[in-house]
C-alpha cells in the first residue's frame, strides 16, 4: 500500500462551504511558489539552488498552446516576494478571490519544508504533537519561527475548494529534516523543526476577511474535498534534486520531482489521470533518487487537468537552449533513433524550429546539432523532433518506380537522397521489393508491396496533380517508415536471449470471460473466448517461427478474447517486460505496459503475467490469406518507454488490445538494439558478451482468419 507523505496533512479532507458567485471566472488559474534565499537564515539551514528554476521552467509549460495557460492567469512568487503574509494575501486575491465553479486551479510549491509544534493543544491532532509547515522567505527571520503551518494551508484549501471543484496541490518538499538537495547533499529542502509554535495571533492579524481560520479540533475539518494533491517524497525520506546539463556546458539544478513531471506534462496523453502520471513521475525519480517515493493523494483518478489540453505535436520531446550550436532529445537507439539521424524540431505549439543532426546517441537519450543556423530562442524551451532522414549505412529498400515522366522525376528525386535509404529500379521487380505506380483509373499513385500487393499508402494523398518533389517526399518519409517496421520485425530473431523467458497460451475460464463482461459492460454476444488453432506456417523471417491461428468472429464489433502467461525462472533477477504488436498494416503498438505506466518490473519469485489479447481482421483487409501479426516482448534491465515507436500509418489505426506473447528466439538480433538494451556502464564503442547483457526478446506470429 502506497504511504502518503505528511506534507498530505497541510491538505486535510474538509467539508464544503457555500460556494460564492464569481463573475467572468477564469478558466484556469495557477500560483506557483518558489524559495531559494531566505531572509537572514539560521545556521541550521541553508539557501536552496534550484526552486526557482522548476517554477520558471513549470510556467513555460502551462504557458505553451497545450496548456493554454494565459499569463494574466498565472501568479508567481519567488524568494522576498513568497513572505508568509505575502503567500497567504496571493493565495486569497489570486485563487479564492477569482476563481469560480469550472475554473481549474494549480498551486504548486517549491521551497523548504518543516515542522513546528502544535499550537491547538488537541490531544493526538498532529502527529508527534507537530504541525506541517512551508517554510517561506520571512519565516526563520531573526532566530523566529513564523511558517505557514497545515491549519493555515487547510482553511486556504478549504476555501478555495468551495469555489471550485478542480484543485490540484503539487509540492516538492520534504519537512522530515535532513533531506537533501544538490551533489554531495550540500543542501536540503527541509530545515530543522521549530522549537515553538507559531504565534496564532500574528496569523489572524494578516488573515483575510470572510475565510475562515480552523486550527485543530474544529468541527468543520471534516468531509471530502475535491482536490489532488501530489507530493515529492514520503515523511521519512528526501527530497532529491537533480543536476541537469544543459547544452552550453552547464548544470542547473532543479528539483527531481519537478524535472521529471515537467518532462511528463509535456508529453501528456488527454487521457491520463493524475494517479497514472503519478506512477510514471515516481519511476523516473526512484531511478535516480532511490531513497524518494512520490506520493499522490485525493480525486487521483481524475483526469489531468480535465484533459482540456491539446494533443502534443508528434515526435520525441526534447530540450533546446538559446545561443547553442546543440539540443538534446529524450529518445536513443532503444527508439531506432541512429547517429546522423535528422530530426526535423518543431516547439510544443508544433512551429518548426529547423533540423537538426544526432551527433551523439545512448539508449535513452541523443545529443543533435542544429543544421544551418540555430533558431532564435530567447530561453530554454522544450521541444518535439520527427526522424526524417536515416543516415548512410541502413540496408537499402528496392522500390520500382514506374516509368513516365512523373515517375523519372521522382526516381530521380528519391536517388538523390543523402540518407541512401532506397535503391531505384526502373524494371518491375517480383519478391522482396516494393513498387510505386498508377493504377489505371486511379487519382493517386499507389505504394504497395511486390510479394502480393499490399497497399502501404492509404492515408498518404498521393495524388497525381502533386508537385514531383512532394510525392517524392512522401513517398521518402513512408519508406523511411517501413524500414523502422522492418527493423522491428527483426527484433524477434535473436537466439542470444540472457532472459529465459516462458511463455505459454490458453483460452480463458467462463468464469473470466463473464468477470471481463462486467467490468466492460459488454454481452456474450460481443465478448468470447477465442478459437484459437496451432498453425504450421512459417514465421515472417523465412524461418519456423511460433505460429498460431485465430479466428476472428465478427470483426472489431465481437472482441475474440485470448490470455497470454509470461514467466520467469524462480531465480532470476528483475527485468521489465514489454510487449508490442507489430501489424501488417505497419501500426505499431505498444500493449503492455499500457499508458506508459512504471509498473512493469518483474522477479523470478513473482506470479507469471498475465495478459488478456485480441486480435480482429481489418474490414479493409482484400488479399486473399490471412493477415499476420507479429507480437514482441522485451525484457530490460532497465525501464525503456517504447511507446514513442508507435505509428498509426497504412491500412487501418492502431488496433486495441491490452496483452502479447513471445514464443521462440531467432538468429540476427540488430548490434544498435542490443547495445541499447543493455544497460552501459562504459564509455567508448568497445564490445561486450551478449550472454552477460541483461535482455531478452523473442516473438510469436500470429495469423487472423475470418469465418
Amino acid at each position: 500500500m502506497m504511504k502518503l507523505a505528511p506534507i498530505c496533512a497541510l491538505i486535510p479532507l474538509l467539508g464544503p462551504l457555500a460556494p460564492e458567485a464569481t463573475a467572468q471566472a477564469p478558466k484556469r488559474l495557477a500560483l506557483l511558489v518558489a524559495v531559494d534565499e531566505y531572509l537572514d537564515p539560521p545556521a541550521s539551514f541553508s539557501n536552496l539552488d534550484g526552486c526557482v528554476n522548476d517554477i520558471q521552467r513549470i510556467r513555460k509549460i502551462l504557458e505553451s498552446k497545450k496548456f493554454g495557460f494565459k499569463s494574466s492567469e498565472i501568479l508567481v512568487l519567488t524568494n522576498e516576494q513568497a513572505t508568509h503574509a505575502g503567500f497567504v494575501r496571493a493565495f486569497h486575491d489570486h485563487l479564492i478571490a477569482r476563481a469560480g465553479a469550472n475554473t481549474r486551479v494549480l498551486f504548486w510549491y517549491s521551497g523548504h519544508g518543516s515542522r513546528t509544534p502544535d499550537a491547538s493543544g488537541v490531544a493526538g491532532a498532529e502527529a508527534d504533537g507537530q504541525d506541517s509547515t512551508l517554510v517561506l522567505h520571512d519565516s526563520r527571520a531573526n532566530g523566529d519561527v513564523f511558517d505557514l503551518t497545515d491549519d493555515e494551508l487547510h482553511s486556504l484549501i478549504r476555501a478555495l475548494c468551495a469555489k471550485s471543484d478542480d484543485v490540484t496541490v503539487i509540492t516538492d518538499c520534504c519537512h522530515s529534516g535532513g533531506n537533501t538537495r544538490g551533489p554531495g547533499g550540500a543542501k536540503s529542502r527541509a530545515v530543522q523543526p521549530g522549537k515553538e509554535a507559531v504565534n496564532w495571533d500574528r496569523v489572524k492579524a494578516l488573515w483575510p476577511a470572510g475565510i475562515p481560520l480552523m486550527d485543530d479540533g474544529d468541527p468543520g475539518r471534516f468531509g471530502a474535498l475535491p482536490y489532488v494533491h501530489l507530493a515529492a517524497c514520503a515523511f521519512d525520506q528526501r527530497a532529491g534534486e537533480l543536476e541537469v546539463r544543459g547544452g552550453d556546458g552547464e548544470w542547473t539544478s532543479y528539483g527531481a520531482m519537478s524535472y521529471f513531471l515537467g518532462i511528463e506534462l509535456q508529453k501528456l496523453s488527454p487521457g491520463t489521470s493524475w494517479d497514472r502520471l503519478a506512477r510514471q513521475v515516481g519511476m523516473q525519480v526512484a531511478r535516480h533518487k532511490g531513497d524518494q517515493d512520490v506520493q499522490a493523494e485525493g480525486e487521483t483518478q481524475r483526469l489531468v487537468f480535465g484533459a482540456g489540453f491539446a494533443p502534443t505535436p508528434p515526435g520525441f520531446p526534447g530540450i533546446a537552449w538559446p545561443e547553442q550550436t546543440s539540443l538534446d532529445i529524450h529518445a536513443g537507439s532503444a527508439h531506432l533513433l541512429r547517429q546522423g539521424s535528422i530530426m526535423e524540431v518543431t516547439d510544443l505549439n508544433g512551429k518548426l524550429l529547423g533540423k537538426a543532426e544526432i551527433t551523439r546517441i545512448w539508449a535513452e537519450k541523443s545529443r543533435a546539432n542544429w543544421v544551418g543556423v540555430p533558431p532564435d530562442l530567447r530561453s530554454e524551451i522544450s521541444v518535439q523532433a520527427v526522424e526524417v532522414q536515416r543516415p548512410v549505412g541502413s540496408d537499402p529498400i528496392l522500390l520500382y518506380v514506374e516509368p513516365g515522366k512523373k515517375g523519372d522525376d521522382i526516381a530521380s528525386l528519391l536517388s538523390s537522397r543523402p540518407d541512401q535509404l532506397l535503391e531505384i529500379t526502373r524494371e518491375p521487380v517480383r519478391g522482396n521489393g516494393y513498387q510505386l505506380w498508377q493504377p489505371q483509373g486511379g487519382r493517386e499513385w499507389e505504394l504497395s508491396t511486390c510479394a502480393d500487393g499490399l497497399v502501404l499508402n492509404v492515408a498518404e494523398g498521393l495524388s497525381f496533380r502533386a508537385p514531383s518533389q512532394i510525392l517524392a517526399d512522401r513517398v521518402g518519409l513512408r519508406m523511411l517508415q517501413e524500414s523502422r517496421y522492418l527493423t522491428l520485425l527483426q527484433l524477434g530473431s535473436s537466439r542470444n536471449s540472457s532472459v529465459p523467458l516462458e511463455i505459454s497460451i490458453r483460452i480463458p475460464s467462463e468464469e473470466t470471460i463473464q468477470a471481463l463482461r462486467e467490468a466492460r459492460n459488454m454481452t456474450a454476444e460481443n465478448l468470447n473466448a477465442a478459437e484459437i488453432r496451432q498453425s504450421q506456417s512459417r514465421g515472417l523471417n523465412g524461418e519456423t517461427a511460433g505460429t498460431m491461428e485465430i479466428l476472428d468472429h465478427g470483426g472489431e464489433e465481437n472482441v475474440d478474447l485470448f490470455q497470454i502467461v509470461v514467466d520467469l525462472p524462480e531465480n532470476h533477477p528483475p527485468v521489465f517486460i514489454s510487449i508490442l504488436n507489430v501489424s501488417e498494416d505497419r501500426s505499431i503498438s505498444v500493449i503492455y505496459p499500457t499508458g506508459q505506466r512504471r509498473d512493469n518490473q518483474f522477479r523470478g519469485s513473482d506470479p507469471p503475467l498475465l495478459a488478456n489479447a485480441h486480435i480482429f481482421v481489418d474490414p479493409e483487409w482484400t488479399l486473399d490469406r490471412p493477415s499476420r501479426e507479429r507480437f514482441l516482448i522485451l525484457a530490460t534491465e532497465e525501464w525503456v518507454d517504447f511507446t514513442p515507436l508507435q505509428r498509426e500509418a497504412g491500412i487501418r489505426k492502431t488496433r486495441s488490445g491490452d496483452g502479447g506473447v513471445i514464443l521462440v528466439t531467432e538468429d540476427g538480433f540488430p548490434p544498435e538494439l542490443l547495445q541499447a538494451l543493455h544497460p552501459g556502464k562504459t564509455r567508448g564503442a568497445g564490445g561486450f558478451a551478449p550472454k552477460r547483457a541483461g535482455f531478452g526478446v523473442a516473438a510469436l506470429d500470429v495469423l487472423v482468419t475470418g469465418v
